[in-house]
């Protein structure tokens, strides 16, 4: 007696069908966020200590041709534990010293001298850098 269907035939089958309806593993749901812009949002929010909100964020990320949710930022500053600015504690110090290289302080007198020419009045006004502590340079 022969046999039509010998064990090899039933594996060989098993693995057609198996090869049928096997399909690469495709991800669900939207694509993570790029470490490169992980990066850029971090270093934003860490840099403006003051005043980094996930939309001003989002806003500079948009300026550099990324479109990036606000929810994202949000997700991405609390995975690396920095809360959003209105939440994060600053002090006049801190503000200051990141915002430093923009101020300057001003002063305006009047001296009066007596000179050859009798009494003369000298207008004085001066800017001083505050991250320097020297004079307002020009190049600004």
């Amino acid at each position: 007696m022969r046999q039509i269907v010998t064990p090899e035939t039933i594996l060989w089958y098993r693995r057609l069908i198996a090869a049928k309806w096997t399909y690469p593993h495709q991800r669900t749901g939207r694509p993570g966020v790029m470490r490169e812009i992980r990066g850029l949002i971090v270093r934003m929010a860490e840099e403006n200590r003051a005043g980094a909100t996930p939309g001003s964020i989002q806003g500079g990320l948009k300026h550099l041709s990324h479109r990036v949710a606000r929810n994202t930022i949000a997700k991405v500053l609390k995975e690396h534990g920095l809360k959003p600015s209105p939440d994060r504690p600053t002090s006049w110090t801190t503000f200051v010293r990141s915002q430093a290289h923009l101020i300057a302080a001003a002063d305006f007198f009047v001296t009066e001298a007596w000179t050859v020419r009798g009494l003369v009045r000298h207008f004085t006004l001066f800017f001083v850098d505050i991250a320097t502590r020297g004079p307002w340079s020009a190049r600004r």
